[in-house]
């Protein structure tokens, strides 16, 4: 979502894209924090994973909010 609305030359419809991305993103943390508390995952490696989602999550938010001070500033 994020490399499709990076290709849009609006930055409405990229924002939309990067949201939706955002919103894809948090969802597989919130399946991912489930998974471990369910017990699914060795032990020690949910740890990077999740790690990794959250810092996914991070520069997506970023990036959102990097688009949306770019507009309010035109």
């Amino acid at each position: 979502n994020s490399g499709e609305g990076c290709g849009r030359h609006l930055d409405a419809d990229d924002l939309r894209f990067l949201d939706t991305a955002n919103g894809s993103a948090r969802e597989l943390a919130y399946q991912l924090s489930l998974a471990e508390r369910l017990g699914f995952f060795a032990d020690g490696d949910q740890r990077s994973v999740i790690d990794l989602a959250d810092e996914t999550n991070r520069v997506l938010s970023a990036l959102v909010r990097a688009v949306r001070d770019k507009r309010a500033d035109r």
